[in-house]
C-alpha cells in the first residue's frame, strides 16, 4: 500500500509513487494548484523548522561534549581525537595522491 512504503522506508516505491503522483498533479492542469500551493507551503515551512534546528544543534553537540568529558574525563576523547585526525590524514592523502 501506499502508506506502508512510507512507513518502512522503502525509498523506492516511495520514488515511483512521487513521480506517479507528480504526473498525476501535473495532468489537472489550473485545479491541481492549490494542491501544488499546499505542498510548497508545507516544504517551506518544514525547511524553517529544520532551520531552527540547524542553528542550534551545536549547542546540542557542546552539551554531549560538555557531558561526556564531565563523565568520563577529557581522556575519553583520545579516541574521537584520533578519529578525525585519521580522516583529515585520509582526506589530503585523497586530494594529494589520488586527484
Amino acid at each position: 500500500t501506499f502508506v506502508d512504503a512510507f512507513a518502512k522506508c522503502e525509498i523506492l516505491q516511495v520514488l515511483v509513487i512521487s513521480v506517479f503522483f507528480g504526473f498525476a498533479l501535473h495532468r489537472f492542469g489550473g485545479r491541481g494548484t492549490l494542491i501544488f500551493d499546499c505542498i510548497e507551503k508545507f516544504s517551506h515551512v518544514l525547511f524553517v523548522i529544520i532551520g531552527y534546528i540547524m542553528k542550534v544543534a551545536p549547542i546540542g553537540a557542546f552539551g554531549a561534549m560538555a557531558f561526556t568529558i564531565g563523565k568520563f574525563g577529557i581522556a575519553s576523547l583520545l579516541s574521537l581525537a584520533n578519529l578525525m585526525a585519521s580522516f583529515y590524514v585520509t582526506c589530503l592523502l585523497f586530494i594529494f595522491v589520488v586527484l
